[in-house]
């Protein structure tokens, strides 16, 4: 799409800006992706709600092992007209209680009213739920993803402080400020939610010999394994399971239950990957990065002289400074493209403006201020010509020559 040529004149400008800037200016690529997941998950969850449906975290284990604790359970409101059947997964509030619960449908009466029942449970819900206490029908259940819905707002913020405070941040350590906050935006939300580790005692029973049976489900998300004190370990429960173990009944009188990762040699390679990665992807994108940090200099000065001043004051400064022996000629400044500047008035702009240096035409002048003074070419061009002391005196010994008052020693 063609908007003209102001237009183009923006973008080349942007492009330019983009091939100047810092390498750390940008933010890496793995926190992009981190922040278009959170991007793209607080979009379609306002735009589901938005449409009328809701969004339900899972925090108990009465449908597990097919929707445990931590799923995302999705609803749509029961169309007019429509009606329930059974085996349907609905969401609803029972009579006398202000949670809501999602339950398999059991049984459904003439008047619409119907039953339910966890499929964790082994009896029927000791109530009957009305039509008018139902909240909607579950379309789909994701396992899991009610984890990074219930911290999807602290994400949000965190990547909202993230791109609002990093321009104020030194570009030189820009990158390790973004990549402590990505690990910050991580980990706070894993530390104070615990999902990866948790389980859930649904049954106890009590055996000789100071002895007790638990009935235990793995609510976390990875695989787990447990140990009861002075009894039984399971090893590999995966997220949902349910695993019965047996232990010596303590001083305190509960049963000690100690829970730990546990996978097989597939998933502690991947682990290993998952946690490695930043330091693998460092160290691909180090010669990349060494070589950005070397070269970027922004432009040299010898450029921003180019764009500011005409060839012909360039050659003149030069040859004020280095003699004009070594002056350029037009033709020769047009091959090259731009003038390298003159040592002496290169490093004068360095100890006077400092890096990055300050385009504009003020630089020359500023950077030979006490150093050069003006001079007058025959082409009406304002130059300057350094001032030599060796250059006087030797003046001052030829006038005395030929005057015939040559000083005796």
């Amino acid at each position: 799409m063609n908007f003209g040529p102001a237009e183009r004149t923006r973008r080349e400008a942007r492009r330019e800006r983009r091939k100047n800037e810092h390498p750390h200016a940008r933010l890496p690529l793995e926190i992009r992706l981190l922040f278009l997941v959170i991007v793209i998950a607080v979009l379609a969850q306002v735009g589901w709600i938005a449409s009328g449906g809701s969004l339900y975290r899972v925090d108990s284990t009465s449908m597990c092992p097919q929707v445990c604790v931590g799923s995302l359970v999705i609803d749509r409101p029961l169309a007019t007209g429509a009606v329930l059947h059974k085996g349907d997964t609905v969401t609803f509030i029972p009579p006398g209680f202000t949670v809501e619960y999602t339950h398999r449908v059991v049984k459904v009466f003439a008047n619409g009213n119907f039953q339910t029942k966890g499929d964790a449970a082994n009896i029927v819900d000791p109530w009957v739920v009305s039509p008018s206490e139902l909240k909607g029908v579950t379309v789909a259940t994701v396992w899991g993803l009610g984890w990074l819905s219930s911290s999807l707002p602290f994400l949000a913020a965190g990547m909202a402080l993230i791109l609002l405070f990093r321009r104020s941040i030194d570009v030189r350590v820009r990158r390790a400020y973004d990549r402590l906050l990505a690990v910050i935006l991580l980990v706070v939300p894993v530390w104070l939610i615990k999902p990866l580790i948790r389980a859930m005692v649904i049954q106890t029973t009590s055996l000789k010999n100071a002895r007790e049976r638990l009935t235990i489900i793995n609510t976390g998300l990875l695989s787990s394994q447990f140990r009861a004190t002075q009894g039984q370990f399971k090893d590999f429960v995966a997220s949902g399971q349910r695993v019965t173990i047996t232990g010596r009944i303590q001083s305190d009188g509960q049963v000690a239950i100690s829970q730990f990762v546990s996978f097989h040699w597939l998933g502690w390679t991947i682990v290993v990957l998952v946690i490695s990665s930043p330091l693998l992807l460092f160290l691909i994108q180090l010669p990349r990065a060494r070589r950005q940090a070397a070269h970027h200099v922004g432009p040299s000065l010898a450029e921003r002289l180019a764009r500011e001043y005409p060839p012909e004051v360039l050659a003149a400064a030069f040859a004020a400074v280095n003699g004009p022996a070594q002056t350029l000629d037009s033709s020769s400044m047009k091959k090259r493209g731009s003038l390298d500047p003159p040592r002496a008035l290169n490093d004068q702009a360095q100890d006077r403006v400092g890096a990055p240096l300050v385009n504009g035409p003020s630089l020359v002048a500023s950077a030979a201020e006490d150093v050069v003074a003006p001079l007058t070419l025959d082409q009406g061009v304002t130059v300057v010509k350094k001032k030599k002391k060796k250059k006087k005196k030797k003046k001052k010994k030829k006038q005395a020559v030929a005057s015939g008052d040559e000083p005796t020693s």
